[in-house]
C-alpha cells in the first residue's frame, strides 16, 4: 500500500510539474529522497536506478524551455557574479582532470555529476520566475516533503543496517542514508521558519507532523550533521524570518525553541536504537570530527609541498590518490578544502568572491524586505537553505555532489535582481 502511495505521489508531482514551473522545481528539490523511496517501491525504478532522476530532469527541461520560449525575459537575472563564479569553479574542476593523479575515478564522478549540474545550475534557477512565488514554493515543498518523509518512515523496506536506517533494495543493496537525512533536515527548517500561509490550520498541522517526521529520518539515518545544522539554523533564523514586535512575541519564540528541545529528546528516547545513540557519544563525535580534520591536514600538507599546485591545484579528487586512506574514503568530506588544494588558489579566490557576494546579497535583501512579512520569510528560507547546504558540503561528498548549495546561491542573487528591476510585486505577497 505504501509503495503504491509513493508511486502515486510521484505521478501526481510529474503531472503537476508539466503544468507548473513551481511544481517542477518541487520535483527537482525532492528528487534524491524520491529516488530512494521509488527504488524500494517498484521493480521498474529498482532496475533503472536513475529513472526517477531522468524523468525529473526531462520535466524540468520541458518546463524551463516553455518558459523561455514564451518570454525571453524569464532568463533575466539568472546570469550573475555568483553564477559566473559557479561555472568557473566547475569548469576548472573538469579541466584539472588533465593533471589529477586520480583521473579515472575523478572522470567517473564528473560524468555522473554533469546531469545534476545541468539540472540545478542551468535549469532550476529558471523555474522560479518571480520573488513573490517563493513563499508558495517553500510551502508546497513543506507539504510534499512531509508526505515523502512519512512514506519513507512507513515503507516496509526501511530497516536497520550497521545501526543506521535505510531502504533495503535486496541483493545486498541499500539506499543512501544521507539522502534520508538530507530531506529530514530540510523539512525541519521549513517547518520551523514557515509561519505565514493559507489555510493557516493546515500549515500548523503540517508543521506539527513535519518536525518529528524530519527528526526521525535525520536521527535514525545517523546523519549527525543534518540534524545539528537544521536545528541550529532554525533557532538562529527563527526571529529573522518573522519580526518580533513585542515582548510577548519574543517570549513565545523562546518558549517554542525550548519546547522543541524535549520533543527531539523524546523522539531520541522512543525511536532510536542503542547503535544510533552511540553515534552521539562524545567519543564517536570526536572520532568523526577527528577523521575530517586529519583529512584536511593531510591534503593541505600534500598541497603545500607542491608549489605548482598552489596555482593549478592537485587536480579534482586528488585526495583519493595522494592520501593513504583516500581510496577508501573517496573524498575529504570538505568542499572548501577541496577547492583550495585540488583546484588551487586562483579558484579558491573565486570561491571566496562568491561567498562574499552571497553575504552582501543576503544582508541587502533582508534590509529591503524586513517590513514585508511574506517576502522576508521567503528570503530568510533561501538564505538558510544556502547555509544548510554549504555546511553539508563541508562534512560530506565532493564538489560534484553538492550542487544544491550553488543553486540556492544563484537563486539568492536572482532575488536581488528581481527587487532592483521589478516593481510589480503582488500586494498579497508583501
Amino acid at each position: 500500500m505504501i509503495q503504491l502511495l509513493t508511486i502515486g505521489l510521484f505521478i501526481i508531482l510529474c503531472l503537476a510539474g508539466i503544468k507548473s514551473p513551481t511544481w517542477a522545481l518541487i520535483l527537482a528539490t525532492t528528487m534524491f529522497a524520491f529516488e530512494q523511496a521509488l527504488q524500494a517501491s517498484s521493480s521498474l525504478f529498482l532496475s533503472n536506478p536513475a529513472l526517477a532522476n531522468e524523468i525529473t530532469g526531462v520535466i524540468c527541461l520541458i518546463m524551463a524551455t516553455r518558459l523561455v520560449m514564451r518570454d525571453r525575459t524569464k532568463l533575466n537575472g539568472v546570469i550573475s557574479i555568483i553564477y559566473v563564479c559557479t561555472l568557473i569553479i566547475y569548469f576548472w574542476s573538469a579541466i584539472s582532470l588533465a593533471w589529477s593523479p586520480a583521473r579515472d575515478v575523478a572522470s567517473e564522478i564528473i560524468l555522473k555529476g554533469i546531469p545534476y549540474l545541468i539540472l540545478f545550475i542551468f535549469i532550476a534557477p529558471i523555474l522560479i520566475v518571480k520573488i513573490d512565488l517563493l513563499d508558495s514554493f517553500f510551502t508546497i515543498y513543506l507539504y510534499v516533503g512531509t508526505l515523502i518523509c512519512i512514506l519513507l518512515i512507513l515503507n516496509p523496506e526501511l530497516t536497520y543496517y550497521n545501526n543506521r536506517i535505510s531502504l533495503d533494495l535486496g541483493v545486498g543493496t541499500r539506499t543512501n542514508v544521507l539522502a534520508l537525512g538530507g530531506i529530514g533536515g530540510e523539512i525541519i527548517i521549513l517547518a520551523a521558519l514557515i509561519r505565514i500561509g493559507h489555510p493557516q490550520w493546515l500549515l500548523n498541522i503540517t508543521r506539527i507532523v513535519a518536525i518529528p517526521s524530519g527528526a526521525i529520518l535525520a536521527l535514525q539515518s545517523g546523519s549527525r550533521g543534518q540534524i545539528l545544522f537544521s536545528i541550529i539554523l532554525s533557532v538562529l533564523f527563527y526571529p529573522v524570518s518573522k519580526k518580533i514586535n513585542n515582548l510577548m512575541s519574543f517570549v513565545a519564540t523562546i518558549a517554542s525553541i525550548i519546547f522543541f528541545i524535549p520533543i527531539i529528546y523524546l523522539i531520541t528516547g522512543l525511536f532510536l536504537s542503542e547503535g544510533i545513540l552511540s553515534r552521539w557519544d562524545s567519543g564517536n563525535l570526536d572520532e568523526g570530527v577527528g577523521v575530517r580534520i586529519l583529512n584536511i591536514l593531510e591534503l593541505f600538507n600534500v598541497w603545500v609541498q607542491s608549489p605548482i599546485s598552489w596555482f593549478l591545484g592537485l587536480g579534482f579528487n586528488a585526495f583519493s590518490s595522494v592520501i593513504p586512506d583516500g581510496s577508501r574514503q573517496g573524498y575529504s568530506h570538505n568542499m572548501t578544502i577541496d577547492i583550495l588544494t585540488e583546484l588551487g588558489l586562483l579558484i579558491f579566490v573565486v570561491y571566496l568572491i562568491m561567498l562574499y557576494n552571497c553575504f552582501v546579497c543576503s544582508v541587502w535583501l533582508f534590509k529591503k524586505y524586513q517590513y514585508f512579512p511574506k517576502i522576508r520569510m521567503s528570503i530568510s528560507i533561501v538564505i538558510v537553505m544556502m547555509l544548510y547546504n554549504l555546511l553539508i558540503a563541508n562534512k560530506q561528498n565532493n564538489l560534484w555532489g553538492n550542487q544544491l548549495f550553488f543553486f540556492y546561491s544563484i537563486l539568492l542573487f536572482r532575488c536581488r535582481y528581481w527587487t532592483i528591476h521589478n516593481d510589480d510585486l503582488d500586494d498579497n505577497s508583501l
